[in-house]
């Protein structure tokens, strides 16, 4: 690829600087002709910040003592280091979106800091969460032979003895987990990674925190193998493998996203599969990997309009789409089945509370419910107007597979930033599709929404409502600032910070020594 920069460009931005910048800059632009040692400094230097970071958790995670201490909590030295940490990301990110060099030094670096930052957040106490302690009752409520939507917590906790969390361990969990007035609103391939999760450590979140590492390992695995199939650099992994927020919210807070996507990253790579040779053996897998997501978190659901369409325009047939659709419509209904014994309104009830009442760190949300009382309604139908604009590009789009994944990617920014709960973790899935497609916006909402943890602060100090506000505009803010500048300059077929056109990619595989298929699947994916 050609990441050439117009030398008038660079010479206007460098005259423009203060003095001692000019140097940074003059690297910075000349960084495609930088000898590999130089990128190999700048790829270490990234992660060991990305290492520092998974060190301080460790060591600043006993400081969060569950129900004690809270405005004694080290909130800002745990923000300053994911800053750290996101800076080396970002750093070594960029460099190797830019120029990779494929060294076996750089991608054992790269693998080995992904996975020590991991082991080493891993061994740290829980940071301000608490979901995994739902987790763990709906997990031994299912290995005691009950129906976790049949309770909420609080009536296990009431019925005491009477129950399966009598025991000492039980009522711990039980008085920590969020919302105990409902039952769980969780889907049935969660649920089954809760079950194995409480069956490895009964009533301790460890567990969970075991197998969703272990997903979260797999989603790199698969991702590689993406990778290499289509023709892109290995070493585009760094954007998954360090990626900060990934990082907190799997190896410490053992959030169940890490199920998502590896079912994301399993889905495309099936669909990969499925574009090479459409048979009825591969698109068992497509569907079997779609459903998984939407089984893992539901929200999924919203990319159908999309996976059908790609199914429609590679396949060229109306039978693979219906086989498609019913497919998933089995597995769901099979996946419920043993839970509907509790009816429809008890096994949705969680569900209901949830996506109509519930608001935290929402941008555009609140904005319009400012001025409307429509604001969940408008954000509903914005959802689900991206969901159709997108998979009408992949019907009119050449490269029917990379116009699949950009879909899915912008489908899930609008979800994303016009959500009423904008937790970080709620980005994983999104982040997981975009180590396909490098954009500098997730890059920087990578490090903008660990920003969501001074929010904690701000309550347990008594910082006026002022200070959240300005937190979440900063959060939002810059994220949709960075989106809007890229989307233009794309659109004009330019690119920011030397980053890849979508139109260059079009011209073959970045990287040497890929395979002929791979080089035709390279072409089509990283637009």
């Amino acid at each position: 690829m050609n990441f050439a920069v117009n030398s008038v460009s660079v010479k206007g931005v460098r005259a423009a600087l203060p003095m001692g910048l000019d140097s940074a800059a003059h690297l910075w632009f000349n960084g495609s002709h930088m000898k590999s040692k130089r990128i190999d400094s700048v790829i270490v230097i990234g992660g060991l910040c990305v290492l520092a970071f998974g060190v301080a958790g460790a060591v600043l995670s006993r400081h969060f003592v569950y129900g004690e201490g809270h405005s004694e909590r080290p909130i800002i030295p745990l923000l300053l280091f994911y800053g750290l940490g996101w800076c080396g990301f970002a750093l070594a990110t960029l460099q190797v979106w830019r120029r990779c060099t494929d060294t076996r030094v750089a991608w054992l670096w790269i693998l080995g800091v992904g996975v020590a930052a991991r082991l080493l957040m891993s061994a740290s106490g829980l940071i301000q969460e608490n979901d995994c302690y739902r987790y763990v009752l709906d997990g031994e409520a299912i290995l005691h032979g009950l129906n976790p939507f049949r309770y909420s917590p609080e009536q296990v906790a009431e019925a005491g003895e009477a129950s399966f969390g009598g025991s000492v361990d039980a009522q711990l969990i039980l008085s920590r987990v969020g919302y105990p007035d409902i039952p769980t609103i969780y889907p049935p391939l969660a649920q089954l990674a809760f079950t194995v999760g409480a069956w490895l450590t009964p009533w301790s979140w460890h567990g969970q925190r075991i197998v969703f590492l272990l997903a979260d390992l797999g989603t790199i695995a698969v991702l590689v193998l993406l990778l290499s199939r289509l023709g892109r650099p290995r070493h585009w992994i760094v954007f998954y493998a360090w990626n900060p927020l990934i990082i907190k919210e799997i190896a410490n807070s053992a959030h169940l996203e890490s199920l998502l996507s590896l079912s994301l990253a399993l889905l495309v790579l099936s669909c990969c599969y499925w574009q090479a040779r459409p048979t009825a053996a591969r698109l068992v897998w497509v569907a079997l990997a779609f459903s998984a997501a939407i089984l893992s978190k539901l929200y999924p659901i919203m990319l159908a309009p999309i996976l059908a369409v790609y199914v429609w325009r590679t396949a060229r047939a109306v039978r693979p789409v219906l086989a498609l659709g019913a497919m998933c419509l089995v597995a769901g209904v099979l996946a419920y089945a043993p839970f509907m014994t509790v009816g429809w309104p008890r096994l949705t009830e969680g569900l209901r509370t949830f996506s109509e009442t519930w608001v935290r760190n929402a941008g555009i949300y609140e904005v319009l419910e400012l001025a409307t009382p429509y604001a969940r309604l408008l954000t509903a139908l914005a959802v689900v107007l991206a969901a159709l604009v997108s998979a009408y590009s992949v019907l009119r789009a050449k490269q029917p597979l990379a116009a699949m994944v950009r879909a899915m990617v912008w489908t899930l920014l609008v979800w994303f930033l016009t959500l009423p709960m904008a937790f970080p973790w709620y980005a994983i899935g999104l982040l997981t599709l975009c180590t396909l497609q490098p954009r500098l916006w997730a890059v920087i909402l990578s490090g903008m929404f660990g920003l969501y943890y001074m929010l904690f602060y701000n309550e347990y100090n008594d910082v006026s409502g002022v200070g959240s506000v300005v937190v979440k505009a900063v959060e939002h803010g810059v994220v949709i600032g960075v989106l809007l500048v890229e989307s233009v300059l794309l659109w004009r077929g330019r690119s920011l910070l030397g980053l890849a056109d979508e139109a260059e990619a079009l011209d073959g595989p970045a990287g040497g020594g890929c395979t002929p298929r791979a080089a035709r699947g390279a072409a089509d994916i990283c637009q």
